[in-house]
Order: C-alpha cells, then sequence, then structure tokens
C-alpha cells in the first residue's frame, strides 16, 4: 500500500490548477524542480508590507514558507532527509504524483513582541502525466495573502531558472487550467 508522498485525505474539490507542458521525456526532471523549489522555499523568511485591520496603512513584516510532504495521514517536515527520499521516488518513476502541505506564516513586530497574523494553508498535489505537469491546489484556510496563483509562479520562475543551466533544456509553457 502506497503512502510515501500521498495524502489520503486529499480533497476532491481542486480550487485552482496549473500545468507546465514540456516536451516528452522531461516531466520528471521537472518534478524534480518542483521538489527542489520546495525545499528551497522551505523556512524561507522574507520581508513584505502587510495591510492589517485597524491599521491605516500597510506595514513591514515577514512572511515565511513552510512545506511538508505528505505520508499516509500526517505530513512530515520537508528536511534533506524528505528530499532524498522525493527525488528516489521520482527518479524510479513508481509515483506520479506528490503531495504536500503549504504554510505561509505572517507576522510583524510591535515594539520587540512578534505578532503573528493568520496563516495561508494549502494542499498542493503535483501530478505528471505524459508531457504536462500539473499543481492542484485545495486552499483550506487563510486569507489569500499567497494564492496559488503567486506560488504557482515562484514555482515556475524556479524550474526555469534551473532548467536554463541544463544542456538542451525543453520549451516549458505555464498555464492556469482552472
Amino acid at each position: 500500500m502506497r503512502s510515501y508522498a500521498h495524502y489520503y485525505l486529499f480533497p476532491r474539490y481542486i480550487h485552482e490548477a496549473y500545468a507546465l507542458y514540456t516536451n516528452s521525456g522531461w516531466e520528471r526532471t521537472v518534478t524534480k524542480l518542483i521538489v527542489e523549489a520546495l525545499y528551497t522555499l522551505n523556512n524561507k523568511e522574507e520581508d513584505v508590507k502587510l495591510s492589517i485591520a485597524g491599521k491605516v496603512t500597510p506595514i513591514t513584516g515577514k512572511r515565511v514558507f513552510e512545506v511538508g510532504v505528505a505520508d499516509g495521514h500526517y505530513f512530515n517536515f520537508m528536511d534533506e532527509d524528505e528530499v532524498k527520499k522525493l527525488l528516489n521516488l521520482v527518479e524510479s518513476g513508481l509515483s506520479s504524483s506528490l503531495d504536500f502541505l503549504v504554510m505561509v506564516r505572517y507576522y510583524y513586530f510591535r515594539g520587540k513582541r512578534k505578532i503573528p497574523l493568520r496563516f495561508d494553508k494549502f494542499y498542493l498535489r503535483v501530478l505528471s502525466q505524459s508531457n504536462v505537469t500539473y499543481l492542484l491546489y485545495h486552499v483550506f484556510s487563510g486569507l489569500g495573502r499567497v494564492t496559488p496563483g503567486i506560488f504557482s509562479q515562484i514555482l515556475y520562475n524556479h524550474v526555469i531558472k534551473r532548467l536554463s543551466s541544463l544542456k538542451g533544456p525543453p520549451g516549458v509553457v505555464f498555464k492556469r487550467v482552472r
């Protein structure tokens, strides 16, 4: 029974879906680069402008991405060991889909106190079929400061940047499909 990188309770309803179309034979490479991008984003902290209820102007705060990989009914924090397991799974061709939990945390400082804001949380399924890699999203909470579209664009930019360094990279077309 398959459980690693598969979330048993992944919702049937998909809020948004994006596709990366490539030349035949590049699907595994694109999937590996998406895994790499998720790992690179994991625990990445960056300054952002945040609008907060009760505040007249946007304030500077922090945004932190956290990514977990599915393991049956649970999610494991995406560290180096998890990435190695995922890359081996993709390379072996035993799985055409990988499930992730993505949380985007926000906070700002009031004096020295860290004030947390509502997180954005969504499930992400990376599904590879023939010459297409789909990014399927189910959003389950948050205000949508980072939407699935924005997150997909971040992943796409990483994939394009890495593909350009490979010999004979394929053309990749990025498109919203739902």
